[in-house]
């Protein structure tokens, strides 16, 4: 509704950077009470007016919006499609935000589509980038992220304490869980581990660090590629 309000109150006042702000604001609102298709085309006209007004920055901001809502209507393909192209143009805008975020959902995609090895790397890097912002809740969620590619490549104890290190980061900043990484990632350790085991798990991960969270999972995978290359030259 006041997205909606000041869409129409910024192109009384023929505000044209103005309106498509809202007109973004009123793309994301539309997505989240669940008409994504809508929430797409809407999300398009504002990055289009954004590069009329030649503001490549807020056109880019917006691009990471499209892609967003690409991935929430489930079209992974488009989704991914775009967030590249959103990485390729960042790297000239020098915004570190807008290429963690497309690295962020690049692992995402990965994840979803199954490609596992490639999110570590998109994933350490988003993480390392919001480390350097100080962004502590969009850190926790790549700390969980970290949970469910160890979940996938079945290492469930570990996946556990390093989504129980996530979840209580996230907790002390006082902020809400504004992804699902967490809740796919538990529903990917829930389907490894029997209770007794998932809480032992459970209850190591809130004394580690971030940063220790992060190193135990890279040693995990690590360990569990070297494995792998063992078992294929045994064979």
């Amino acid at each position: 509704h006041w997205a909606r309000e000041a869409l129409e109150l910024h192109r009384q006042l023929g505000d044209a950077w103005g309106s498509a702000f809202a007109l973004l604001m009123v793309a994301d609102a539309t997505g989240q009470e669940g008409d994504w298709p809508r929430a797409q085309e809407l999300c398009g006209q504002s990055e289009r007016q954004f590069r009329e007004l030649g503001d490549r920055h807020a056109a880019l901001q917006a691009a990471a919006y499209h892609a967003w809502m690409h991935y929430e209507g489930g079209d992974l393909g488009r989704a991914r499609e775009v967030s590249e192209e959103n990485l390729r143009e960042e790297r000239l805008e020098h915004d570190p935000l807008l290429k963690a975020d497309a690295l962020g959902r690049l692992a995402d995609i990965a994840l979803d589509q199954g490609r596992v090895q490639d999110a570590v790397l998109p994933t350490e890097s988003s993480y390392r980038i919001y480390g350097d912002l100080g962004d502590v809740v969009n850190l926790a969620i790549a700390v969980g992220q970290f949970a469910r590619i160890l979940a996938l490549t079945r290492k469930p104890e570990a996946a556990a304490r390093v989504l129980a290190s996530s979840v209580a980061l996230r907790e002390q900043t006082g902020a809400r869980d504004i992804s699902n990484v967490t809740e796919k990632a538990l529903t990917a350790i829930r389907h490894q581990l029997d209770e007794a085991a998932f809480a032992e798990a459970w209850d190591q991960g809130p004394r580690m660090t971030a940063e220790e969270a992060v190193a135990l999972a890279l040693d995990s995978l690590a360990a569990a590629g070297a494995s792998a290359e063992s078992g294929l030259a045994r064979q």
